[in-house]
């Protein structure tokens, strides 16, 4: 498939036909199409959305977006790496929470080799850890 390509052709609208006794002055009136094609051992095939959906794995609202994007002779840009991470901690939250697990008793272990390791008690856990952190703060 490394030989296939697939194109999205715009195409303006040439005239809006009115309907008898519909109301067009709350809606949008449309002013381009689109086409899809494909381009197939040379030969330049036209295709509907779903085929190209499932040709490319992209959803309808992908397609849509790329075709808003080409009306607007716009290119796409990656923002995933400017969306803020929920999942993250801040830097205060993760001082704190080194500074509980310095304060936690430590021994050492026999399993570091030649570096001596710090371990923590075996009894500890998560729950306990975080029952400690809440009592702290």
């Amino acid at each position: 498939m490394s030989d296939n390509t697939y194109f999205i052709e715009t195409q303006l609208v040439g005239r809006n036909r009115s309907r008898v006794g519909v109301d067009y002055s709350h809606s949008k009136v449309k002013s381009v199409t689109f086409k899809y094609y494909g381009n197939e051992n040379g030969k330049r095939m036209e295709m509907c959305t779903t085929a190209l959906c499932q040709i490319l794995t992209m959803t309808r609202g992908e397609i849509n977006r790329l075709c808003a994007l080409q009306f607007l002779n716009k290119a796409p840009r990656d923002l995933r790496r400017f969306n803020p991470k929920v999942h993250a901690e801040q830097s205060e939250v993760q001082e704190k929470i080194m500074d509980l697990v310095l304060t936690l008793p430590q021994k050492d272990t026999h399993y570091g080799g030649k570096q001596c390791y710090l371990q923590l008690d075996f009894r500890l856990d998560i729950k306990i850890l975080h029952q400690m952190f809440v009592k702290k703060l």
